[in-house]
């Protein structure tokens, strides 16, 4: 579960995808949000599956592709 402020997430979508999302301090939310995944087998896959796509954008690679693009500017 990653606290965080929803209603000020640019992505929301993606980040509902990635995993549950609760306002800091909301624990009937982020017990909600844990319950859905634990009740949720193909959620949880489909939350794996993409939390592995988007920590493929901070790897050594990705992170030296896009300062060669700035640089490159």
């Amino acid at each position: 579960m990653i606290p965080g402020l929803v209603s000020a997430y640019a992505h929301r979508e993606r980040a509902l995808l990635m995993g549950a999302l609760s306002d800091p301090g909301d624990a009937t939310a982020l017990a909600e949000g844990i319950r859905t995944l634990v009740d949720s087998p193909g959620l949880r896959t489909e939350t794996a599956e993409s939390g592995h796509e988007r920590a493929a954008d901070f790897s050594l690679g990705s992170i030296t592709d896009a300062y060669l693009r700035l640089y490159n500017r």
